[in-house]
């Protein structure tokens, strides 16, 4: 019995001597892939261009404009987002005249970004898109137009304001080639405008 009592007891000592072992940490949950985001934008400067019956290009300042877009857009990496975009656009003049149009963009997005600082990082869109602009009057009702392609170059910052939500600033270049069509003729007239942008982006999963 006494031999039994000295196994136990050194039994004991050596478990009791033995470090514990560190619990593993829980894996931390992997970020959010599928995002929505509204933005207010101001478009401030640009041009119209067009090539009227004589052919020589004219181009014209655009008045200030204003927009909202909205997006979703998925990760399947980090750093990679792949989207669709819409804008309409207020306000769509030359600087000179009074009546203006609205103009509706639909937007491929592809985005990449680089994560600098914590919950902050840094981004660029390219987003190839249609654009169709709506005048409120025409002078040839068998005219259709101005739409055409368009294409996005945009750069800014996230700043993520907890794990589900973010505030974006961007600011960019819009090229159109746009152009109007009838009577088995086109010719070109398409807008060109800067753009400065804050948004809000959700998670959606």
């Amino acid at each position: 019995m006494r031999t039994v009592l000295v196994l136990a007891s050194s039994l004991a000592a050596f478990i009791a001597a033995r470090p514990a072992h560190a619990e593993t940490p829980a894996p931390e949950p992997s970020p959010p892939r599928l995002w929505a985001t509204g933005r207010v934008e101001l478009l401030p400067a640009g041009a119209i261009t067009s090539a009227p019956g004589t052919g020589t290009e004219r181009a014209v300042d655009t008045a200030t404009a204003s927009a909202f877009s909205a997006s979703i857009d998925y990760a399947p990496v980090h750093a990679f987002s792949i989207g669709l975009g819409a804008r309409l656009i207020a306000n769509v003049k030359p600087s000179t005249e009074a009546s203006s149009g609205t103009q509706l963009d639909v937007l491929l997005r592809v985005t990449a970004s680089s994560t600098v600082a914590p919950a902050t990082r840094l981004f660029a869109v390219l987003a190839p898109g249609w654009s169709s602009l709506y005048v409120p009057y025409k002078l040839n009702p068998d005219l259709v137009g101005p739409r055409g392609a368009i294409i996005e170059l945009s750069g800014g910052v996230a700043r993520a304001l907890g794990p589900q939500f973010a505030i974006t600033f961007e600011a960019g270049y819009i090229h159109g080639f746009q152009g109007i069509s009838g009577g088995g003729a086109s010719a070109p007239l398409q807008d060109h405008y800067t753009r400065l942008a804050v948004g809000v982006s959700a998670a959606l999963d």
